[in-house]
């Protein structure tokens, strides 16, 4: 997987975040890609665009692997 991350400030008072992460896979060729975006979230959250595409992946992971290049449905040893 190869992605690249970002964050701006917005607001008056840059008291709000947007998150990105946009991406593709697999990173050796190619054959998907991704973005997700948060607007105007709290600045002291934690969980952004990139928590978000994670826990994506972590599903299919165990849902679809076949589109990560898994090769059954039980990967605990991955």
């Amino acid at each position: 997987i190869a992605a690249k991350t970002g964050t701006a400030e917005v607001g008056n008072e840059r008291e709000k975040v947007h998150s990105w992460v946009t991406g593709y896979f697999p990173y050796d060729d190619p054959q998907y890609v991704f973005t997700v975006v948060m607007e105007r979230g709290d600045r002291s959250n934690l969980v952004g665009a990139t928590a978000v595409m994670r826990q994506v992946f972590d599903w299919m992971r165990v849902n679809t692997p076949e589109y990560l290049g898994l090769s059954g449905r039980n990967q605990e040893e991955n």
